[in-house]
């Protein structure tokens, strides 16, 4: 026979030896699928160490991957630390060398700026000292003319 049978007739007889109403009552009472199948005290306490030592496990597994994390995070941190550096470095070194070399250039530059105004303001010196010198002996040359003259017309 089968449980649901075998519990049919268990009814049938308790209702029977006890009357209906108080055969129903103690059917209600009865576990539906038989004594096995309820949780014990027993049971539950098993249940909850077992449930306890996962979550401890769980709870450690946890803390390991997070201080693994935690390591890989500050390796990659402490490797990007270095690789900022190790660009700042040598952008600073770029940096000082295109300076020297634009203040060798501009000195350069400068330089030859200095000369080239210096051989300009020499030739414009020489220029006009010429055209000066022109200018006196032309003037001294018209003074002595008109002299020359007065002294011929006053004889």
């Amino acid at each position: 026979m089968e449980p649901e049978s075998d519990r049919f007739a268990l009814h049938e007889k308790v209702r029977q030896v006890l009357g209906d109403r108080e055969g129903d009552i103690l059917m209600e009472h009865l576990p539906p699928a038989g004594w096995s199948h309820l949780v014990s005290k027993d049971d539950l306490e098993l249940n909850r160490v077992v449930l306890r030592e996962e979550i401890r496990e769980v709870r450690t597994e946890l803390r390991t991957e997070m201080a693994e994390l935690r390591t890989e995070l500050k390796t990659e941190m402490a490797e990007l630390r270095t690789e900022l550096k190790t660009e700042m470095a040598e952008l600073r070194t770029e940096l000082k060398t295109e300076m020297a070399e634009l203040r060798t250039e501009l000195k350069t530059e400068m330089a030859e700026l200095r000369t080239e105004l210096k051989t300009e303001m020499e030739r414009s010196f020489r220029n006009q000292t010429w055209k000066l010198l022109t200018a006196i002996i032309s003037s001294n040359a018209a003074t002595l003319a008109v002299m020359g003259f007065m002294i011929t017309s006053v004889k």
